[in-house]
């Protein structure tokens, strides 16, 4: 069996190797690993989602206990989510920016009234086509120099109050109705995350299953 410094060696390389399914980054260039740690042949993974209602979490999760789970050494992977410190821009690798900008990406600056520039031409003379992207994390603008739409990350919005639906708060112990996908479903809700503008619930269903929705999908009773 490796020693327990070659072996984190090797979980450090392995998750190098896992790309987010929406961006055509690695988990470490998104910077989305907290923390490993490895005792005798268990190891438990803990990352920071970019947002709470992250589609693409669940498939990275995936990723991540299947590769670990190939090295030698390891027979029992957790990959624990956590929300105590929300994820920022900050933690993205230079690296990373510098991909996302190749691949057409606008990525914000530390400064959040910063203007939007172009990543195909370097213009700032751009405006916002559409608040709403291919994921809730983005937003489409267009370049008015080089006529090229834009892929732009939203930065992060933290409300001072908590959202409401029918001027009701949503909090803990409000009980919803969800209008989602799969159909109607009741449920209490145990946690209220805010991020990007989009406040994501988590619902106790009946069958005490906790589930993540957009505002949008949940309506207080």
């Amino acid at each position: 069996m490796p020693t327990t410094r070659t072996l984190e060696d090797q979980i450090w390389e392995a998750l190098a190797s896992v790309v987010d399914p929406e961006l055509p980054l690695t988990v470490m260039d998104l910077g989305l690993i907290d923390e490993v740690r490895v005792t005798g042949g268990h190891v438990r993974v803990r990352m920071t989602p970019t947002y709470s209602a992250c589609p693409a979490i669940e498939v990275m999760r995936e990723e991540i206990r299947a590769k670990l789970r190939n090295l030698p050494g390891v027979e029992e992977v957790q990959v624990e989510l956590s929300f105590s410190e929300p994820w920022t821009m900050a933690r993205m690798t230079e690296r990373g920016r510098a991909r996302l900008r190749e691949h057409g990406l606008s990525v914000p600056s530390s400064r959040s009234t910063a203007a939007v520039t172009c990543p195909f031409c370097g213009s700032t003379n751009t405006v916002l086509e559409n608040p709403f992207g291919p994921t809730l994390c983005r937003a489409i603008y267009y370049c008015r120099d080089c006529h090229n739409p834009i892929e732009r990350f939203k930065p992060l919005v933290r409300r001072s109050r908590p959202p409401r639906s029918r001027g009701r708060a949503l909090a803990p112990g409000t009980r919803v109705r969800i209008a989602a996908e799969e159909g109607q479903a009741e449920g209490t809700v145990v946690r209220v995350l805010d991020d990007y503008g989009t406040v994501t619930v988590l619902i106790e269903k009946p069958a005490k299953a906790e589930r993540m929705y957009p505002i949008t999908e949940v309506e207080a009773l």
